[in-house]
């Protein structure tokens, strides 16, 4: 380590002075305090919590347990308000023994900025639905809290310590400071939770109210976020003190990097805003990619999101839906058509069929009147007649649980009406005994393919021996004689001759 560095040499005397500071008892004696009001404050409201009653237990309506709900929110602020007056009882204690307490006095903001960020966290909790109201404390509330805590500490600390002074690097002959580079990062969080706050606020107001057209309000919507954050950076980068006209010659730098390592990213880029002011695709569109369906849930610059029916999130980039082609099924509307193949017997009257499959579909409710349901008379299969039943539908992604439904019901149809789905058959030909040319020895001692192979002659007393090993399969004698042509019921076998052999004397029967 280069102790020589000013950055260095910096922060070991802003080490060396909070040491100092800790050594001194007065400060030991104020930093006790406040750790056991801190633990006081904390095992108070968690003793309590012990005892808490849910509201379905003591709340029968839905209003009265909203109402309970709302009650039990005033659990978050029991921490803070706690803090706030065991440090006044602190505070008037060390007075009283004239001590110091001023430690202690700039530490206490840390429980009203903490009480204000639980009230603001029960009330989100209150009036909006679970999902939002985290999103709120996650992306603004808290963000904003630990920003004025540390605004807090740095103005009420910053005689003793100038840790904002402290330099970390260099740019185009500008300093960078650790206060600087806060700053810059506050900045530049404001821009991204303006932008953050003003899409949400338009997708949850705005174009509710109006009726705006999806894909019109998507594109307003990403437009203004990406517009804000631009200005952010710029703002960001004006606070560090940045010449933003010497950026001009870095992005001419970075154009080059782009045409070689960047394209992906800059295709996904255009391809997004493509996708936004043609409106090709919307979000809440049912499209399918790669054999994949799902509904199109966000929307953004580089890629898209998709939501399968297996409730699984696919992030799509945005290039895949202009280079390759894609199936939207709610592109301008809603209706879809689906198709069910049904098999039903020779024996059963076409008429019959298509009057029960009409009556199912005209008996599902999610299946739409308009367009009418039909029935199709396909072919003449090999063992079935072959309809097919189309119906419509207005939501493509309950299209296989509506299918479903409608199978079983043409199956109970079909078993009230008699009426039978055949499977496939098959004519089977049994033949017994070995084929010729197993059974034909080699005559006159002649030699067998093997013995020729071999170099070998023929054997006429092995040849005598193969013909009667083959001759027993499976314990089967044969005898030379011809079974009488047997008709198997069902097999439609006829005039079929078993070759010359009689199985053990037993009939083949059907």
């Amino acid at each position: 380590m280069n102790f020589d560095d000013p950055r260095i040499t910096a922060l070991w005397d802003q080490l060396n002075t909070l040491i100092i500071l800790l050594d001194r008892p007065v400060v030991q004696r104020q930093l006790w305090a406040f750790a056991l009001v801190l633990l006081i404050s904390w095992l108070l409201p968690t003793a309590v919590q012990m005892f808490d009653v849910r509201p379905e237990r003591v709340a029968r309506t839905a209003w009265q347990r909203r109402l309970w709900r709302r009650i039990r929110n005033i659990r978050y602020v029991y921490f803070p308000l706690l803090g706030i007056l065991l440090g006044q009882f602190v505070i008037q204690y060390f007075v009283s023994l004239d001590w110091r307490s001023g430690l202690i006095l700039r530490l206490l903001p840390i429980f009203w900025f903490l009480l204000i960020y639980r009230v603001l966290i029960a009330i989100f909790y209150a009036f909006f639905d679970e999902d939002g109201a985290r999103a709120y404390q996650r992306y603004f509330i808290l963000p904003v809290f630990i920003i004025f805590v540390l605004v807090n500490l740095n103005f009420n600390f910053a005689g003793a310590f100038s840790v904002g002074q402290i330099p970390l690097l260099s740019f185009q002959d500008t300093q960078l400071t650790v206060g600087a580079i806060f700053r810059s990062i506050v900045v530049l969080y404001l821009f991204f939770a303006v932008a953050w706050l003003t899409s949400d606020i338009l997708e949850r107001l705005v174009f509710p109210r109006v009726s705006a057209d999806a894909g019109l309000s998507n594109a307003i919507v990403v437009t203004v976020y990406y517009t804000v954050v631009v200005i952010g950076f710029l703002s960001s980068a004006g606070t560090l003190g940045i010449n933003l006209s010497s950026l001009a010659i870095i992005g001419g730098g970075l154009t080059v990097g782009i045409g070689f390592g960047l394209q992906d990213l800059v295709n996904n880029f255009i391809s997004g805003i493509l996708l936004l002011f043609e409106r090709t695709l919307r979000p809440g569109d049912v499209v399918e990619v790669n054999g994949q369906r799902g509904e199109v849930k966000q929307l953004r610059m580089r890629s898209t999101m998709l939501r399968t029916l297996d409730n699984t999130e696919i992030v799509v980039p945005n290039k895949n839906f202009l280079n390759s082609s894609i199936s939207n099924y709610t592109q301008t509307d809603r209706v879809v058509r689906q198709l069910i193949n049904v098999g039903v017997s020779y024996n059963s009257d076409p008429t019959d069929v298509r009057d029960i499959l009409l009556a199912v579909a005209d008996r599902h409710g999610r299946v739409l009147h308009k367009p009418e349901p039909s029935v199709q008379f396909a072919d003449f299969g090999e063992s079935s007649l072959d309809f097919q039943l189309l119906v419509y539908i207005d939501d493509p992604m309950a299209a296989n649980r509506i299918l479903s439904d409608l199978r079983f019901m043409i199956w109970n149809e079909f078993e009230k009406h008699h009426i039978e789905i055949p499977f496939p058959q098959r004519d089977l030909h049994v033949r017994s005994g070995l084929p010729e040319f197993i059974t034909k020895a080699p005559e006159n001692g002649a030699a067998t393919p093997e013995a020729n192979a071999a170099g070998q002659p023929a054997n006429a007393d092995r040849a005598k021996n193969d013909k009667a090993q083959n001759d027993r399969v499976q314990g089967d004698r044969v005898q030379g004689d011809k079974a009488p042509s047997t008709k198997i019921p069902g097999d439609k076998i006829s005039g079929d001759k078993i070759p010359g052999d009689k199985i053990r004397g037993d009939k083949i029967t059907g």
